[in-house]
């Protein structure tokens, strides 16, 4: 028992000095491996998320056009398609793009659908005031909080898209990192790599949850 409390504190000495461990399948530090992958990852996330804001919240709006394309979209597993995008040799950050715009879309079609019943809606239509006037002027700001909210959700829901994502289509960021790790059976790198991707999640989660208060 004292040994292991002795371990213990040991590795929690050396997490607060940066030293995360060593990784015998990299045969490197682990911090290293991960600060040489994060950049890789983070960017993929980033861009992810862009694409998948834009396109989500495009099909979202009330135009004309965009039904056929939102309801295509949901009827489709989003699962098929990001494999198929794999099959067809897209690039990771396509898939997470489709795979994040109808998760996007679903929660934003309903706030903004919900918004546009609010009486001082009709009363701007009833004054003539243009569509887009009203979309900008009362309505997005109106739904802040929720899109603010729905943005840190996104954020989870691409930490979580990205490992796979990055896994399969073969991608040198912290996924590969961690199907290696998973498949070398090398414990303290997928146990730090785990605690990262936990910790970024709960963040988002929290984050999440204010925003939506």
């Amino acid at each position: 028992m004292g040994s292991l409390w002795s371990e213990l504190r040991h590795y929690m000495v050396g997490l607060s000095r940066g030293d995360l461990g060593y990784s015998q399948s990299n045969h490197a530090p682990i911090a290293a491996l991960i600060a040489d992958r994060a950049p890789e990852t983070l960017r993929e996330i980033a861009i992810g998320l862009a694409g998948g804001w834009l396109l989500g919240l495009a099909l979202a709006l009330p135009r004309r056009g965009f039904s056929v394309i939102a309801g295509l979209l949901l009827s489709l597993p989003t699962a098929l398609i990001a494999y198929l995008c794999v099959l067809a040799g897209a690039k990771s950050v396509l898939v997470l793009v489709i795979v994040l715009t109808p998760r996007i879309f679903r929660f934003a079609r309903n706030i903004i659908a919900q918004a546009y019943t609010a009486s001082y809606v009709e009363m701007a239509r009833a004054r003539g005031i243009s569509e887009n006037r009203i979309l900008f002027r009362h309505v997005f700001p109106a739904i802040s909080p929720q899109l603010l909210a729905l943005a840190a959700a996104s954020t989870s829901m691409a930490i979580g898209a990205a490992i796979p994502i990055e896994a399969i289509c073969d991608v040198p960021g912290l996924g590969r990192l961690a199907w290696n790790a998973a498949m070398a059976r090398d414990l303290p790198l997928l146990v730090m790599l785990t605690m990262l991707v936990a910790v970024a999640t709960t963040v988002a989660g929290a984050i999440a949850e204010v925003a939506h208060d």
